[in-house]
């Protein structure tokens, strides 16, 4: 691995970096609104889309063409927006916002389901499963990882945890959880 270089030139406000992975040069920036701050990034599994959570007053997801570099729409999504996730066919992205856990219609915009899931920011997909993953804090140390449908986001199984979580990734065998 390579040290990514310093981006340097314009620092005006918030920013998606795009990097060359092999060469580590800066190959784009892609400017978000000002007063935001970017809390969460997910790319369609084609590659053709990147989605960035930004909290402020509102929240909100701004959607990206990864190829051309150019936002194609922003979104309000309420306030205190956490992580994304973007589910195995890319038709649904999942967004953590509070205590809630939205899922938006990549077809119709639109946000077609939430579910009250408790105190956390992070989200993740696992596409072997087909389920989403959400980390709960508990009280004190402890705190739940939860399945919920990727539908409906009626709530499934639950594991406690000792710690509570703020990011969470299944393995890409689906096999494991990292916590």
């Amino acid at each position: 691995l390579a040290p990514l270089p310093s981006p340097g030139g314009d620092s005006a406000g918030p920013q998606v970096l795009v990097f060359d992975g092999g060469t580590t040069r800066l190959v784009a920036r892609i400017p978000l609104d000002q007063g935001r701050t970017p809390s969460g990034i997910a790319i369609s599994p084609d590659g053709a889309r990147i989605y960035v959570s930004s909290a402020g007053a509102p929240s909100s997801m701004v959607v990206v063409d990864a190829l051309s570099h150019t936002r194609l729409a922003t979104y309000l999504v309420g306030s205190a927006a956490g992580q994304l996730a973007v589910n195995a066919d890319g038709s649904a992205v999942y967004i953590r916002v509070a205590t809630l856990l939205w899922r938006w219609d990549a077809a119709t915009h639109a946000i077609t389901a939430s579910a009250t899931v408790g105190n956390g920011a992070g989200v993740s997909f696992n596409r072997v499963t087909g389920t989403v993953l959400v980390p709960v804090y508990g009280t004190g140390a402890a705190g739940t990882v939860a399945e919920h449908d990727p539908i409906t986001l009626a709530p499934g199984r639950s594991v406690a945890i000792a710690t509570g979580a703020a990011a969470l990734r299944p393995s890409r065998s689906g096999l494991r959880l990292h916590v």
